[in-house]
Order: structure tokens, then sequence, then C-alpha cells
């Protein structure tokens, strides 16, 4: 196989399963809240995926997901999950990806940095309708929700490492 099918192989690869994973986690856990959170699966699957991986695929990475959930997910804006995820592709993958090895720890650092722009871009959205008072709570959403949804990394990341290991670069 040359370059081109291996790179092909590897994201339909990867395709499959963020779609396994979110099947089964909306099979598990459907809309169950935890501490009136439901754990987000999205930005945790971007991460990982941007932490295995160079800038320009997880840029594309990160332009194709956000886009997909843009049209499945409601937002306070148009595109905020397109510009969220491409710009946390893009810090991940060219950032943290220097900082520190690849591993678990990269990649629950991803993670929350990818949480971190989806709440930021989130809060600046809906600060004009609610005002100051509500960056409390919003702050505590947030928290509560990333920590919840980093919980899903136990799952999430050896499945794209097995990926990931089969089509090293």
């Amino acid at each position: 196989m040359n370059l081109t099918q291996t790179t092909a192989l590897k994201w339909t690869f990867y395709a499959l399963a963020a779609a396994a994973l979110l099947f089964l986690r909306r099979l598990f856990l459907g809309s169950m809240t935890f501490f009136g959170v439901i754990p987000f699966l999205p930005p945790v699957i971007l991460a990982v995926m941007a932490s295995f991986e160079l800038p320009r695929s997880s840029v594309i990475a990160g332009i194709v997901f956000g886009a997909l959930c843009d049209l499945v997910l409601p937002a306070p804006f148009p595109c905020l999950y397109t510009v969220a995820f491409t710009l946390a592709a893009l810090l991940i993958s060219t950032v943290v990806s220097s900082l520190l090895q690849q591993g678990f720890a990269r990649a629950l650092l991803s993670t929350v940095l990818t949480f971190l722009l989806v709440d930021l871009l989130q809060a600046f959205a809906l600060l004009p309708r609610s005002g100051l008072a509500a960056i409390l709570p919003m702050l505590s959403l947030f928290a509560r929700e990333t920590a919840l949804s980093c919980l899903l990394l136990l799952p999430v990341y050896p499945a794209l490492r097995a990926i990931r290991r089969i089509f090293p670069d």
C-alpha cells in the first residue's frame, strides 16, 4: 500500500472507532446526568486523535469533526464546534505535543484544553444574554462537565491508541 492509501485507511479506522464510541456512549449512558451534567464525548475523541497526529492532520480532523458536531448538536452560535475543535487541534498538535511525550497524560491535558476552548466560546456567546452574574454558575457547569467527561478517556484512549499503533507515521 502506498502512503495515500495507508492514510485513508487510518482515518477510516479513526472514523469508525469514533462512531462506535459515540454509539456505545449513547447505548450505555443515554442522556443520564451525573452531578447535573451529561458526559460529552466529541471533545474527548478529538483531543485524543489530535494528541497522536501531526498538525495538518489534526487541524483537518478538527474541521471535519467540528462541522459534523455543528450539524447535529445545538450551540449558542453557528460553527462553534468547528472553530473550537480546529483551534484545539492546532494547539494540541503544536504546543501540547512539544510539552509532553505521547501518552495518557498528554491525552488528558489535551482533553482539558479542548473543553476549555469549547466552554470559553460558549461563555462568550452567552455572556451578552445572561450578564456577568452568570459567570460563576457557568464556570461550575464547565468544570463539572470537563471532569466528568475526562472519565470517558478510559475507553477512548486505548481504542484510538490501538489504531495509532497499527498506523504509525
